[in-house]
């Protein structure tokens, strides 16, 4: 059962037990016939246990009277004569027992019935004793009204759209409403079975706790429902419903049924409902460990309903503002609510209903932990909706309760129906919630998770108390009383496994918590600290009752806590902890610290006061750098600063203080926090009407927060912490009558008025705001009240009755009051909100309380004493009173009523609070009127300035000396802090100007001049730049990029005024870190159409990673570590190294200035023109000013670097850069590039446009290199070449990539993509270009046969839904550098070669000179690529124009046999931009050929409901190829629809589509055309070209795949291949049998693993015997060899073991000197790694080796060790990043989980370190997604699937956004369904061909 606490806020507002247990008396009470009964205890005597209930009801919805009859099956404990139960309100008709062995009617024996109400009991006489151990049934008639009120049996009504109104039947038992419905034994320890049954007219439908059995039709148009058997569960989880809902349902994946039943005009409203239901049951499944043990789970609307929700097992019961959601009407705020309660109250199926607490007084056994579930749940499930932040509200809540006097321990007594109602309240909730919160932290997730579950298990189907708890999560279990024992472990283990951080202290879990639990209160924690040394001592936290009170020191008495205290320090940030258990204590630290912050993320449920100067420090902290704290911490200690004040241990001011960085603050629910003091204090001002200082702080608060506010949207926008904020501030603006909000409200609340209510546009988030400002005119009043009487959302009703309630006027407000009353327009439920929300306004807080006072006797006939209602009325409708005056009538009335609320502890928290407010504003008031005064003066206070820092001599001396005015005349200089991990808000008290991630275009760049300063020993930089801009547009503001750069200064010099001695004019920078922008405010306009010099100022550190400007290191032969810097720029990261304009299409020129020491070199992009020696042994290298280009391809080092040159034919001089042990490596590069850059001037017809082009090799390098225009970076193995360790493949990468970044040159340098959404323009481009400059230079590398790979790799990519089109929205730097991934590069150049043969090499040529020239220095997008194709040019627009032609001309000279046009640019989009590869199916039928196309997919197959969804509206333009049996000759067809025919000339006996695998696109051979190939390659294979033959196999294995061809098919297709005699058709067929086997081996299927094995070896023995150990051959040659004796050796071959172990053998006995052959070291080095002794080996050797090439295969070989020890010992060298640089971690990981023994380890690695990887590289980088893929793409479990899922679930901002998730999440999916369609089939097929 839910509460509903969030009504009541700002005060502490919640309630407490009242009473003590009723005393013990020997004489027995009167029944009500005068004769004794024979109990006179409140609690049922043990002597007789329920065991099954068989109960009938049958409600009657035109009389409203029920009938009932109920058999109950007891047992005795104890002889005795007398049954004593529960029954109220029951008028008992018959009552009669029968034995166990009864047989007929005339057996059962009546029975004398007495009755004692006040005990609401009732006894059953029987004339001899019941004997025990013996069954007895008796049988119970009885009738009854059903009830008026929210308990029992009641009824409920609803009205329809057409105002018609509906009954309904419903039940709420909790606590002891049970007795109310049928006689029972009323108590949670009195657990039974039940089966019921419900009569009901045929109109309506019945639901109870289990699933319909069946249904019987009686007379009279009567029908019984009976229902299953119930588990064995307590009374108060008894449900049933008698209604006429609608449902909509679900199924778990476990099976259980999930339904939403509602009101019919409400279903649409029960969606997202039924959505969270699915997804918390299932987490609580996975979470528990135990299976949800009901078939189904119903969730049903009730009408009326006074809490929020009651847990009943399988039937929840649900207030409708609870379960429903409405989009057009519910808010961020409402949406949140759902999802909790829903998580509340599917926790309570477990915690609650599996296992029940013994008595009411450990409620908080269900209630605690069900709130505290609701966190973890939604956490899991809906990490978007950010439910974490709103656990720190709950315990501010707890807090504000427990630190009343008037509170009460969480585990308290209660004995009647009043004190145990008043139990379910804020401190059995949120304090529950909150020390269990604590505890958590302090065992740790995972032994807390294992203690909860083992306190489930031990404790299902029976009751449970404190102890049992503590018991469990100390987990002293043994297999005697717990059976699944896995995870039983001995107290002493708690203590190692979960308290480690507490050194040498000892724990008892029990006598920890029972502080808490025992004993009211909460902790104030008082530090005081000296360097070193922290003092603490700790005392009861009491708010209104201060030390110097003559009764604080008893309050004290007897109070102590053990306190698990956590804390950080200015010295460090790792989490110290202490357990404080005494009074005080003393903890020594290891150095002395400036500060000290305790309760860490307030996961501790204590106060904290920092004594002497430590709130000073605090608030001096979070003016210079909030961000020191984490955004929880800052909410804590604005919570703890107001708290103080009301204990008068802080004053006022300096709690206001601390509150004004609030301007700087960015996290949303720490303004929220900060603000919601201020404005709770102004409104105690309001209602007090104390003006004068009311005014002032509404000027205050609107003046300090302007800048917040106005940044709001009237919209639901934004995550929903903004969404929360929005409709926060708005409320309070327009409540401080703010005029942009009140002048926006009125102007919406008009529009929807005008459209009688129909206007849906009003966002939901702002609507309460709009109706609250609309409610202040009679109108709008009177329609908002129409409005809410015809509304069909719940959600909508509650803004509306708020608005109404914020009305000034009396008589509305009256009319208010009496309309909840009478419980027809608004209902009864909704009363106590009502008047509450009346109370909150100062114009209707008397009105409330009076209305209170007058009709008290008519509210107890609604709500019962105790009730949520009645609590929620007598609190909220005093809470607001301040004044002795209102006290004393509080006082004087609850005396009048004392015989009615004498049981309540509600009335105690009313004085209390009051009492607290009334000394409140007698210590603060005078306070609070100075410091605001003070404040108003001080907000625009100007900011101090400071002294110019030296200046790069990159500015002329006249800029410099009026610089030096400038700052000689104290105009200008603020520090502006803007460290990677402070500023993270607009600043400096404005508004950022800016609101969109991508920049405006009122200005331009024309040219930086920039100089830089990085010092390799402090490992900082400096900066000085002076940007030319150009104003397009008239601003103010110059909004660019900044990413953790302190910038120090920013001066604006027009450019005109340059030579004159006119000062510059000061900027003021604003940040805006969340999209990493920075606005520079110009004092005045800038003028459109001019030009201006912007002069900035900036340092920084050097980067730790692989972006910005970073450090790199290397090791030399002599083992000295050296320093480096470097750069790394794309996508988005210029903006860490100076602040610019960081988007391509902002291209402009650079002139470089790099400051360094002797004994570096710098490197830029252009040649270096001078050096000047500056003071102090520096120099200053100055480079030529750079061709215009994009910000992303600057680029400049500082190494010690050597190099080789050499010049090209047309006089570029090319430079290879390494380092010096490293220099004989370049040669091969150097040759390369030659080559390489010849070819493209000529082929692109355009010369390289700057003088030289320096190629580098660096040492820590993320992804294979970087396009910087005359300054290409690179890893050093994409770079180097060692003739004695680089096999023929490295050979090949090397060259390829030299192709792919001078490629780059022209496609990204020369001509940019306008957007990263196009990045395909630069990448896909540059991938093709490997494949046409690689087989022109370096044909014998036959690189046309490695391009069948890229395909192949884009297919597999491309086959799953999780792929996107090439052209892809990406706005984030996280989606921007997903971007970068095969679909971008592989696909991309896939369809360029398609295109290419489409309209074949010349024109494509042509067509790409033309695209070139004509956006040389400029952005292009798609269709400026399709024009160029098409190549519609004049002389005018391209000037050399000799290869202009029409569109019609490249048509006509490729198809003109077909008499086809194609529109190119269309044919184009269909592949750019939708995703996915099409299937072409194929049926030959005679000379006619049947094609129709499909979207391919892995993964789904034709039979799977989804897959028609996944096939609309994809259809693509192919440009077909094919051969026939009769014409090898290429013919072309372009299907251009969803089906075409071919006519053939004539009959054919096969026909091949994608000739040479030229096309984008899989072939399917319908009908026998499958068996035809088959038989073609096993009687001539030469038939078809090798790369058909390619083709071939690879289509076959893809269309197992998608469920269209059997994989006996597929694998008799590669049975030919014992007679393959192209290498590259080998490796394919070879490489698809290798992947099974290595499936089979990780699932460890050892039957078929053990068959491969034996069919590889058998089937290719030939051709493996035939490898020689050397590096002979052609490269075709040599890379089959490396393949198959690398496969050889790992299957075992003995003769390739045997070799392999011989070769290691010497290589080791020379000491690592022995030249073996490239091509075989990764095969030996993974030999010989298998001992230990030989991989201890290859470790030495790798950390000596100068290549990067022979480390890379030595780091392989250690990856497959079998040893985990070493694999475990691996990844920790790679996290290191000593040994084994962090740049190689990626592939490492992904190595090890290519290991059967290592895949569970690496992905284990990856959850445990995620966060440690998120450090050492950016999300989304290459090496992330690497990681992610390459660690989880080979699991092919159900297990596994869940794991993953769960794991980036869990993830929320790191992460969980990742696109990359789900191309694994769908690969594992694919996997499994792989397996389950073809595992047989492969063992099968294995047998029949061995």
């Amino acid at each position: 059962m839910l509460l509903l606490l969030h009504i009541l806020n700002f005060v502490g507002i919640n309630y407490a037990l009242s009473g003590e247990r009723s005393s013990e008396n020997t004489s027995f009470p009167i029944a009500t016939n005068g004769q004794p009964f024979p109990w006179n205890k409140l609690r049922l005597p043990d002597w007789i246990l329920p065991v099954h209930y068989d109960l009938l009801i049958h409600p009657n919805l035109t009389s409203l009277i029920f009938m009932g009859s109920v058999k109950i099956e007891v047992t005795v404990v104890h002889e005795t004569s007398t049954i004593v139960l529960h029954s109220k309100h029951l008028e008992i008709t018959s009552a009669a027992i029968e034995e166990e062995n009864g047989k007929t009617q005339a057996d059962l024996k009546q029975m004398k019935v007495l009755e004692y109400p006040p005990h609401e009991q009732i006894a059953f006489l029987y004339a001899e004793p019941l004997l025990v151990d013996k069954k007895y049934f008796l049988y119970i008639n009885y009738i009854a009204n059903l009830s008026d009120g929210f308990y029992g049996f009641y009824k409920s009504t609803y009205k329809t759209k057409d105002g018609q109104t509906r009954l309904l039947a419903s039940t709420h038992f909790e606590p002891t409403s049970a007795r109310t419905a049928f006689p029972c034994f009323d108590e949670p320890s009195f657990k039974a079975n039940y089966t019921i049954k419900i009569r009901r007219d045929g109109q309506y439908s019945a639901l109870s706790n289990m699933p319909k059995v069946k249904t019987l039709k009686l007379d009279n148009n009567l029908f019984e429902d009976h229902f299953a058997e119930s588990v064995k569960m307590s009374t108060y989880l008894v449900a049933f419903i008698v209604s006429d809902f609608q449902s909509v349902s679900g199924t778990t994946s476990s099976g259980i049924k999930v339904s939403i039943y509602v009101t019919p005009e409400k279903l649409n409203q029960a969606h997202y409902a039924l959505e969270a239901a699915v997804k918390i049951l299932e987490f609580y499944e996975q979470y528990f460990g135990i299976h949800y043990p009901l078939p189904k789970q119903d969730l049903v609307a009730v009408p009326d309903f006074q809490s929020g929700a009651m847990e009943n097992w399988g039937l929840t019961t649900y207030r409708e503002t609870s379960l429903l959601y409405d989009p057009e009407t519910s808010s961020a705020s409402d949406k949140l609510w759902v999802t909790m309660v829903i998580g509340h109250e599917l926790a309570h199926q477990w915690f609650g209903n599996l296992v029940t607490m013994e008595w009411w007084n450990d409620i908080w056994l269900n209630e605690g932990f069900a709130r505290y579930m609701e966190f973890i749940s939604v956490d899991a499930t809906y990490p978007e909706l950010q439910v974490n932040d709103y656990l720190l509200g709950t315990c501010f809540a707890a807090m504000g309760r427990d630190s009343m006097n008037s509170s009460r321990p969480i585990s308290s007594k209660a004995e009647n129906p009043t004190q145990i109602k008043e139990m379910f309240d804020t401190v059995s909730y949120d304090k529950g919630a909150c020390i269990l919160h604590m505890l958590r932290n302090f065992l740790t997730e995972e032994v807390f998770q294992n203690g909860i579950i083992h306190y489930l298990k031990k404790h299902s189907y029976s009751n449970a108390k404190n102890n049992d708890l503590w018991s469990s999560l100390a987990n002293i279990c043994s297999e005697e009383d717990f059976t699944s024992g896995k995870f039983c472990y001995s107290k002493s283990q708690v203590a190692r496994n979960a308290h480690s951080y507490y050194v040498d202290e000892h724990f008892d879990i029990t006598e920890i918590m029972n502080t808490w639990t025992l004993q009211k209160g909460i902790p104030l924690i008082i530090v005081e600290q000296n360097q070193k040394r922290i003092k603490i001592r700790q005392e009861r936290f009491l708010k209104g009752i201060f030390p110097h009170d003559p009764q604080w020191a008893s309050m004290q008495i007897g109070f102590l806590w053990h306190v698990p205290l956590t804390y950080i320090t200015s010295h460090s940030k790792s989490i110290g902890r202490h357990l404080l258990k005494n009074q005080s204590d003393t903890i020594e630290l290891e150095e002395d610290v400036n500060w000290v912050k305790f309760n860490v993320d307030m996961n501790g449920y204590y106060i904290v006061h920092y004594e002497g100067n430590g709130w000073d420090t605090i608030i001096k902290l979070l003016n210079q750098n909030h961000t020191l704290f984490s955004y929880k911490d800052r909410a804590n200690l604005i919570h703890n600063a107001f708290q103080l004040v009301s204990a008068g241990r802080l004053s006022l001011d300096r709690a206001l203080d601390l509150t004004q960085y609030l301007q700087h603050e960015s996290s949303n629910i720490v303004l929220l926090q900060g603000l919601g003091y201020l404005t709770g204090i102004y409104r105690m001002m309001e209602r007090r009407n104390i003006s004068d200082v009311t005014e002032s702080l509404k000027r205050y608060i609107l003046q300090h927060f302007k800048l917040v506010i106005d940044r709001q949207t009237w919209s639901d926008e934004g995550s929903i912490s903004d969404r929360m904020l929005r409709s926060a501030l708005l409320e309070i603006a327009c409540d401080l009558q703010y005029p942009p909000c009140v002048q926006k409200a009125n102007d919406l609340f008009s529009k929807w008025m005008g459209s009688d209510g129909n206007l849906t546009n009003v966002p939901s988030d702002v609507l309460e705001t709009v109706y609250s400002v609309g409610s202040k005119t009679a109108d709008g009043w009177n329609f908002l009240l129409e409005r809410y009487k015809v509304s069909m959302s719940g959600a909508e009703q509650g803004k509306i009755r708020s608005a109404l309630a914020s009305c000034k006027d009396d008589a509305k407000l009256t009319r208010l009051l009496e309309l909840a009353m009478e419980g027809h327009i608004i209902k009864t439920q909704d009363l106590s909100s009502v008047i509450y929300s009346v109370s909150t306004n100062p114009a209707g807080q008397h009105l409330a309380w009076k209305f209170v006072k007058k009709n008290w006797s008519k509210l107890l006939e609604k709500f019962p004493l105790g009730s949520f209602s009645i609590r929620t009325i007598i609190i909220g409708a005093t809470a607001q009173f301040s004044s002795k005056q209102e006290l004393e009538e509080v006082k004087l009335f609850f005396d009048s009523v004392k015989k009615e609320v004498s049981q309540l502890r509600a009335p105690q928290i009313a004085v209390e609070n009051i009492e607290k407010n009334i000394k409140w504003l007698e210590k603060n008031l005078v306070t609070l009127t100075k410091w605001i005064l003070e404040n108003l003066k001080l907000q625009f206070s100007k900011m101090h300035a400071f002294a110019m820092a030296s200046l790069c001599r990159i500015c002329s001396l006249v800029v410099v000396q009026q610089l030096l005015h400038i700052y000689s005349l104290g105009i200008y200089g603020f520090k502006h802090q803007t460290g990677k991990d402070n500023v993270t808000s607009p600043t400096n008290g404005k508004p950022f100007p800016w609101n969109k991630m991508r920049l405006p275009g009122m200005v331009v760049p024309i040219q930086y001049d920039l100089c830089v300063h990085p010092n390799l020993t402090t490992v900082h930089f400096t900066g000085l730049e002076r940007i030319e801009i150009f104003v397009r547009e008239h601003t103010r503001f110059i909004i660019l990029h900044s990413k953790g750069l302190e910038i120090t200064s920013a001066v604006l010099l027009p450019k005109d005024d340059l030579g004159s001695s006119k000062p510059g004019k000061q900027l003021q920078v604003l940040e805006h870190p969340a999209h990493e922008q920075i606005a520079l405010q110009a004092p005045e306009v800038l003028t459109a159409g001019q030009r201006y010099l912007v002069v900035i100022e900036f340092h920084a550190r050097l980067a730790d990673g692989f972006d910005g400007f970073y450090k790199s290191t290397y090791k030399a032969r002599d083992g000295e570590t050296r320093i480096i810097a470097t750069t790394d720029f794309e996508p988005t990261s210029a903006r860490m190294a100076f602040p610019c304009f960081d988007e391509p299409s902002f291209k402009a020129n650079f002139a470089i200035t790099i400051r360094r020491e002797r004994k570096h070199i710098a490197l830029s992009n252009m040649p270096k023109i001078k050096t000047i020696e500056l003071e102090g042994g520096l120099l200053e290298d100055h480079f030529d000013v750079t061709v215009k280009m994009s910000t992303y391809l600057v680029a400049y080092i500082v190494c010690d670097f050597k190099s080789v040159q050499a010049t090209t034919s047309s006089g570029i001089k090319l430079s290879i850069y390494a380092s010096p042990d490293k220099w004989s490596q370049t040669h091969y590069a150097l040759e390369a590039a030659v080559k390489l850059l010849e070819f493209y001037e000529k082929y692109f017809d355009i010369s390289f446009p700057l003088p030289k082009l320096d190629l580098v090799a660096i040492p820590d390098f993320q992804s294979g290199a970087m396009e910087n225009w005359g300054l290409i970076t690179y890893r050093e193995t994409s770079l180097l070449y060692d003739p004695k360790t680089s096999s023929a493949f490295d050979k090949l990468w090397v060259t390829k990539v030299i192709g792919h970044e001078l490629a780059h040159q022209w496609f990204g340098n020369l001509v940019t993509m306008e957007w990263w959404n196009d990045i395909w323009l630069n990448e896909g481009f540059a991938r093709f270009m490997e494949l046409v400059s690689v087989s022109a230079t370096y044909s014998e590398l036959q690189i046309e046969d490695y391009f069948l790979n890229v395909c192949f790799g884009a297919i597999s990519r491309d086959s799953l839904n999780s792929s996107h089109p090439i052209s892809n929205p990406a706005e984030t730097p996280t989606q921007i550098k997903e971007m970068f991934d095969t679909v971008s590069y592989d696909k991309g150049a896939c369809i360029l070669k398609m295109l290419q043969d489409f309209l074949s090499e010349a024109v494509f040529q042509k067509g790409i000179i033309h695209y070139l020239k004509k956006y040389s220095y400029r952005n292009a997008k798609n269709d400026d690529l399709w024009n160029s194709m098409a190549n519609t040019c004049s002389e005018s627009d391209f000037s050399s124009g000799n290869f202009c032609y029409t569109t019609s001309r490249p048509l006509s000279s490729t198809f003109s046999h077909m008499g086809k046009l194609t529109e190119i640019e269309e044919m184009m989009n269909t592949w750019t931009l939708q995703k996915g590869i099409p299937l072409v199916l194929v049926k030959c039928e005679g000379n006619t050929l049947r094609l129709r196309q499909e979207r391919f997919l892995k993964g789904v197959f034709e039979e799977d409901p989804e897959w028609a969804n996944l096939q609309s509206r994809y259809f693509w333009h192919i440009p077909l190829t094919y051969v026939t049996s009769s014409s090898n000759t290429v013919h072309r067809h372009i299907l251009k629809t969803k089906t075409d025919t071919l006519e053939l000339e004539g009959e054919v006996a096969w026909v091949k589509f994608n000739v040479d695998m030229n096309g984008y696109y899989i072939v399917h051979y319908e009908g026998n055309g499958w068996d035809n190939i088959i038989k073609l390659l096993d009687q001539n294979h030469t038939l078809f070209s090798h790369k058909d033959r390619v083709n071939l196999i690879h289509n076959a294995f893809q269309l197992v795949s998608a469920g269209r061809l059997s994989l006996d098919t597929a694998l008799d297709l590669t049975r030919y291949l014992r007679r393959e005699s192209s290498n590259v058709v080998l490796l394919q067929g070879l490489g698809y049998l290798e992947m099974f086997y290595h499936m089979m081996e990780r699932r460890n299927i050892s039957d078929v693993t053990e068959n491969l094995k034996r069919y590889i070896l058998q089937h290719f023995k030939p051709v493996i015997d035939k490898q020689t150990w050397s590096d002979e051959g052609s490269v075709s040659d040599r890379m089959l060899r490396s393949a198959l004796l690398e496969l050889a050796c790992e299957l075992q071959y003995p003769r390739c073991i045997q070799k392999a172990n011989e070769l290691f053998s010497k290589w080791m006995g020379s000491g690592g000197t022995l030249n073996l052959p490239a091509d075989v070291l990764k095969t030996v080095y993974s030999v010989g790694a298998q001992s230990i002794a030989g991989w201890n080996y290859l470790l030495k050797q790798y950390s000596l080796s100068m290549s990067g090439a022979e480390k890379n295969k030595i780091l392989y070989a250690l990856t497959t060790s079998r040893h985990c020890e070493k694999l475990t010992k691996l990844i920790e060298l790679g996290m290191e990043g000593e040994v084994i640089k962090t740049q190689d971690l990626a592939a490492l990981l992904n190595a090890i989980a290519r290991n059967p023994e290592g895949q569970g380890l690496a992905w284990n690695f990856v959850r445990k370190n995620w966060n440690n990887l998120l450090k050492k590289f950016e999300l989304a980088s290459f090496s992330i997604r690497t990681i992610i893929v390459g660690t989880t793409s080979q699991f092919s479990s159900k297990d596994k699937l869940e794991e993953v899922k769960h794991f980036f679930k869990s993830l929320e901002d790191q992460g969980s956004e990742l696109k990359i998730t789900e191309v694994v999440l769908e690969t594992i999916t694919k996997n499994i369904r792989w397996l389950k369609r073809n595992l047989n089939s492969l063992r099968n097929w294995l047998l029949n061909n061995l």
